[in-house]
């Protein structure tokens, strides 16, 4: 095992236990991150083990919004820190460099209209990140979750915020400076999928037809960012917006459009992978080199 295969879906407080079991099956996924699933824990769980018995669930103190489950051999998930909208886990696998996961459920903008609410919630998560980062000493940093923001909007890019990116490169000389301070990136490959000529085969994992002057009806809610120190551990490839789930589509088309079937959830479940580092890589790569 040298990858994690994680799976996250807001699954809209239904079980939806047959799908997430074909999902694991389908992408080999050793590590699911749910929320609002309304599940049996329990239920879940032994279903999850006929596929592979080394499943088990981990349960967040604080943040208690997802289900947690990994099938990683003598993975260990602990929540350092939590908040009523997001905790911040440490992700240890022997022989293999710490990770930092964050997990977000931000509150719907049907609740929290002013785009100032959301900012300010940006901020305080960027400054517990922080914070974890230095007392775990790693940034090999991710994040996942239900923002119920674009990625484009002012608390994901304002250097304030969560200050995300879209561009590698530029992602890769890891902070810039603004008015005297530098401010760190985190790279975000969800914009990849905004538009008609897009990497995906739907433009977003929520669909909301609103009767306002703005109407984006496609909304990338459902987001994943990570540190520039683990672009090069992350396959873009693996990064998909899943619609279909066996023969069973995701989403339907009405009045000429495509969008979600709530018949399953009112948000897409996305899927991706990170190569898991091994310690000691740089002593390692020294050794090479001589």
């Amino acid at each position: 095992m040298t990858e994690l295969n994680i799976l996250y879906w807001n699954t809209y407080k239904k079980p939806l236990i047959d799908e997430i079991k074909d999902l694991v099956i389908e992408y080999k996924i050793n590590l699911i991150v749910l929320i609002e699933n309304s599940a049996d824990d329990t239920f879940l769980l032994n279903t999850l083990k006929n596929i592979n018995q080394d499943f088990r669930q981990f349960q967040p103190r604080l943040f208690r919004r997802p289900k947690i489950f990994s099938s990683v051999p003598n993975i260990d998930i602990k929540e350092n820190s939590g908040h009523g909208r997001y905790g911040i886990f440490e992700i240890n696998i022997p022989k293999f460099e710490k990770k930092l996961m964050t997990i977000t459920h931000f509150p719907s903008k049907f609740n929290w209209g002013n785009p100032s609410d959301h900012f300010g919630l940006c901020v305080e998560l960027k400054t517990d990140i922080e914070l974890e980062e230095f007392k775990s000493s790693t940034r090999n940093t991710l994040i996942l979750g239900d923002f119920n923001m674009n990625p484009f909007e002012d608390g994901l890019v304002n250097s304030a915020g969560l200050h995300n990116i879209n561009n590698k490169e530029i992602a890769s000389t890891m902070s810039r400076n603004y008015q005297g301070k530098s401010y760190n990136y985190f790279y975000n490959p969800m914009w990849s999928f905004l538009g008609d000529e897009s990497k995906g085969s739907v433009q977003g994992t929520h669909f909301h037809n609103t009767y306002k002057p703005i109407n984006y009806f496609w909304n990338l809610y459902d987001q994943i960012m990570i540190r520039p120190e683990l672009i090069p551990y992350f396959d873009e490839n693996e990064l998909t917006i899943i619609s279909k789930i066996g023969n069973n589509s995701l989403v339907k088309k009405i009045n000429g459009y495509t969008r979600i079937d709530k018949d399953y959830s009112d948000h897409l479940p996305i899927k991706f992978q990170l190569k898991l580092i091994k310690k000691n890589k740089y002593e390692e790569q020294e050794l090479l080199a001589e």
